[in-house]
């Protein structure tokens, strides 16, 4: 996902850190990505949802109500190298929406 159609870097703000424990997400994406997600969600039944810098590996993952996902972008603190598991689908049938960003 990306505002330009490029990396992900494009939903940051830029005082983003990438060893934090959440991204810090441009204010100004979050609605939109919250329409998203739930778009998703809404057609697809669920899917799992991952912020990593490009190169990383999720070190977490747990399943989590859809409520939980977007009340976690809506206060803008979307978890670092976690992946978020919604719906009650097995996981391998879900689509994956990833942020993944280049460090720079």
């Amino acid at each position: 996902m990306s505002v330009d159609g490029s990396c992900s870097c494009s939903l940051l703000s830029d005082d983003a850190d990438w060893e934090a424990s959440t991204w810090q997400l441009d204010p100004e994406v979050l609605r939109g990505l919250e329409r998203t997600l739930r778009l998703v969600h809404d057609e697809a039944g669920g899917f799992t949802f991952q912020a990593l810098w490009m190169g990383d590996s999720p070190e977490t993952k747990g399943h989590a109500q859809l409520r939980e996902v977007l009340d976690d972008v809506a206060n803008n603190r979307v978890r670092n190298r976690h992946v978020y598991i919604v719906g009650k689908q097995p996981v391998r049938s879900f689509p994956s929406a990833e942020l993944r960003l280049v460090r720079s």
